[in-house]
């Protein structure tokens, strides 16, 4: 997801599995991001930027009290910020299959009619509320063999012979469905 969201001019990451900007075998550094690690944090970055200026923020929620609550105040600020990539890591964990929170509900809905782009990706693609799923406009899929994830994924709009393939792609390849309906394989 990072390949997609890197470019951005304004960019907020939810990074809730905390592979960004950490140290080890499974890192994935963001250079130029700011990092924030709790909702005053967050905001600092955000009034810094100002409504206009760059804006390259990873928070990762490190104990910051009740995880869905953090979240939806981040929704919350996200939405208020306006013109900006929000790119949610593991968006499961604060959904359900067929529920959103309000906050979040708000923003892919609502606010994209004042520049919030909303990014999202899951390891368990049926955790995720149906609605989100549908009204995802670009999508991109990687290997699932599980019943229940090839049926959330088809909610994705994936024509039937792409969804062919997604039991046999290779490691770090993609079906990527753009909004124009066309499809193809991408690494």
């Amino acid at each position: 997801m990072a390949a997609k969201f890197f470019p951005g001019y304004r960019v907020v990451v939810y990074n809730t599995a905390g592979s960004y900007n950490s140290t080890g075998e499974r890192r994935n550094p963001l250079p130029g991001f700011v990092n924030a690690y709790s909702v005053p944090e967050l905001c600092a970055a955000l009034r810094a930027a100002g409504s206009e200026g760059p804006a390259r923020v990873c928070f990762t929620p490190l104990r910051s009290g009740n995880k869905r609550e953090v979240f939806n105040d981040v929704c919350f600020l996200v939405c208020d910020f306006r013109n900006v990539i929000f790119a949610v890591e593991e968006i499961w964990n604060f959904q359900a299959p067929n529920w959103s929170p309000d906050a979040l509900n708000e923003c892919y809905l609502q606010w994209a009619h004042y520049g919030l782009r909303l990014m999202w990706n899951a390891q368990i693609p049926q955790k995720t509320d149906s609605a989100l799923r549908s009204m995802t406009l670009d999508v991109y899929v990687g290997q699932f063999d599980r019943t229940l994830d090839l049926n959330a994924i088809a909610d994705c709009r994936l024509p039937p012979e792409a969804m062919a393939q997604v039991r046999r792609l290779p490691k770090r390849k993609f079906i990527h469905r753009m909004e124009s309906g066309e499809w193809r394989v991408e690494p």
